[in-house]
């Protein structure tokens, strides 16, 4: 099922296996009921709440806002490579939880932040930051073949 986008929209709840394009304007987004939806966002300023497992978020420009709650698993999320600093909540993991993915993680912009979390739990996610980092090269001493 794929779904337009609503300019007006405050809210928008995906029940499964829904191909969803937000519009540019800010959308809040749930992905609740069976998940495995395909999310894109736009240049607004998002929020994209995950409460099922499987769904793919692709996060478009703007100041984005991602939870995922307890036992939401096996998701993709990609930040996308926007300056803009995008909000990662990952919520306290349930025994069962499997493993999420963050892609173009920049830690220059991006944040993530660990909620209700004790000092008991224990949680894994996998971060990828596939963004180049510019480097340098001026301050590199090259050999020569001149012996000392």
């Amino acid at each position: 099922m794929v779904v337009g986008t609503e300019s007006s929209a405050k809210a928008i709840y995906l029940g499964g296996n829904v191909k969803y394009t937000a519009s540019n304007n800010a959308q809040f987004i749930h992905s609740n009921g069976r998940g495995r939806n395909l999310i894109s966002t736009g240049a607004g300023a998002d929020t994209v709440v995950l409460y099922a497992s499987g769904d793919d978020v692709s996060l478009g420009a703007g100041q984005d806002r991602v939870h995922l709650l307890s036992g939401s698993s096996n998701n993709k999320i990609d930040l996308g490579f926007d300056s803009f600093a995008d909000q990662v909540y990952y919520y306290r993991p349930t025994l069962d939880q499997g493993l999420s993915t963050l892609l173009n993680f920049d830690p220059t912009f991006d944040s993530i932040s660990l909620i209700n979390l004790d000092s008991t739990t224990s949680t894994t996610f996998s971060i990828t930051a596939t963004k180049a980092t510019p480097v340098s090269y001026t301050h590199l001493t090259l050999p020569t073949k001149r012996i000392v």
